[in-house]
């Protein structure tokens, strides 16, 4: 795997290199001109993107969005990478960074229309990978996209067979994408899309699935209180009959409260002491509080969130709690015995 010194080397001969590899159809540029086609024509389907670019290279994809009039930002820990680009781009936020760090302080708080990579994310292990990809979706505006391409593979069988093909060049040191763990990674967070151009370069979409992990992606979704790692959230179709109620969720996608942090549990109840005032104003009679843990407790939204309801004395339901249901004799199992108390 080249380091920092040796892209620098390599950044006048890059393109020329990829060009002769897509050429002649090899590992591992095959299919890198439509891999760049297809996501240039998916964010250009947008006006004037705000797009970022992660490891961006000489900028080939990037000026072509610049170009047509697209707002860019990126990231490329190559200073020699930069300085071709920004002759490309003299406009463009570009900024010396490495990937495995994460973000730059530098984009704190921006949200993108889309979000590119395109040859860069095997640099990073899979498990750098997974964390990295769920931060980036948590930074699309609404509607938005992550588009990633690169040498990628459908299966792990199908990343054998290419290296088996390649094993005189093969670089043993970069973790090529495989599709189904990707999809796997992300289940219950982000809907991911695969579209082969070559037997090693491919095309991967991914969209925001979890309302809880994108909040702002539904416009009747209100983020009341906010803490580093949790928000207090109320959903405007929820107020007819469930007035003020809200739910208390992590930021980051957690199944079940099994699995909150220390620093979540402490959060969750700060955003508890906060929610109280707010909703005593509404006079309630008393409080429901409470999750869902799986199917058999009916989670709808495998996102853990801790439901916030005030009760209200003159409701049809008022001294009903989260047992009422549950204790009933017709709930009891079968071969069950005893009093249900």
């Amino acid at each position: 795997m080249l380091g920092k010194q040796g892209f620098n080397e390599w950044a006048a001969e890059y393109d020329e290199t990829v060009r002769e590899s897509e050429r002649q159809g090899t590992y591992p540029f095959a299919g890198y001109g439509d891999v760049l086609t297809e996501i240039f024509e998916g964010v250009d389907h947008k006006q004037q993107a705000t797009v970022l670019d992660i490891g961006f290279g000489t900028g080939a994809l990037a000026s072509a969005l610049y170009e047509k009039g697209h707002r860019i930002y990126g990231i490329d820990f190559s200073s020699e990478m930069i300085e071709r680009a920004e002759k490309k781009m003299p406009e463009a936020q570009l900024v010396e960074w490495d990937m495995a760090n994460g973000l730059p302080p530098a984009f704190d708080g921006l949200y993108f229309d889309c979000i590119v990579s395109t040859y860069a994310l095997h640099h990073l292990e899979d498990a750098e990978k997974w964390s990295f990809l769920k931060q980036l979706l948590k930074r699309l505006a609404p509607g938005g996209s992550l588009w990633i391409g690169d040498i990628a593979f459908r299966t792990a069988d199908d990343r054998l067979a290419c290296q088996n093909e390649y094993e005189n060049v093969w670089d043993g040191d970069e973790a090529y994408l495989v599709f189904d763990e990707l999809k796997a990674a992300l289940s219950n967070i982000a809907i991911c899309e695969f579209n082969a151009h070559s037997h090693c370069g491919a095309v991967i979409q991914v969209r925001p699935e979890c309302p809880f992990c994108h909040p702002v992606y539904d416009a009747d979704q209100r983020i009341v209180f906010e803490t580093e790692a949790c928000w207090f959230l109320q959903h405007e179709k929820a107020q007819n009959v469930l007035e003020g109620s809200g739910v208390i969720v992590p930021k980051q996608h957690r199944m079940s409260p099994f699995e909150l942090t220390q620093t979540e549990w402490q959060e969750t109840q700060e955003l508890l002491v906060m929610a109280k005032p707010l909703l005593d104003q509404l006079a309630p009679g008393g409080y429901t509080l409470g999750w869902n843990v799986g199917e058999a407790s009916n989670q709808s939204i495998g996102h853990s969130h801790l439901h916030v309801i005030p009760r209200f004395d003159d409701e049809p339901y008022a001294g009903k709690g989260l047992r009422h249901w549950l204790k009933k004799p017709e709930n009891r199992r079968p071969g069950q015995s005893g009093d249900a108390r």
